[in-house]
């Protein structure tokens, strides 16, 4: 059974035994789920791909920090 996890610039260091993990690592921080369900950042995959490439072709109008266009004429 899992009783800790250890991170250590935004890695996984230690999976494993709460007493291990503690004299281990003695400066962690530690939090105290209360029984509940750690579940991982999900980070998505996909990132519209094919949209991206459809729009290589064409004027970049997005205001900063993704484009320059700070303003339009009417």
């Amino acid at each position: 059974m899992v009783e800790a996890l250890v991170t250590q610039a935004g890695k996984i260091a230690y999976v494993g035994n709460l007493n291990t993990a503690q004299s281990k690592y003695k400066n962690a921080a530690q939090v105290n789920l209360n029984s509940k369900t750690l579940l991982p950042g999900f980070i998505d995959p996909h990132s519209h791909f094919d949209m991206v490439s459809n729009t290589m072709g064409q004027a970049n109008l997005n205001p900063p920090p993704v484009g320059k266009i700070d303003s339009m004429d009417k």
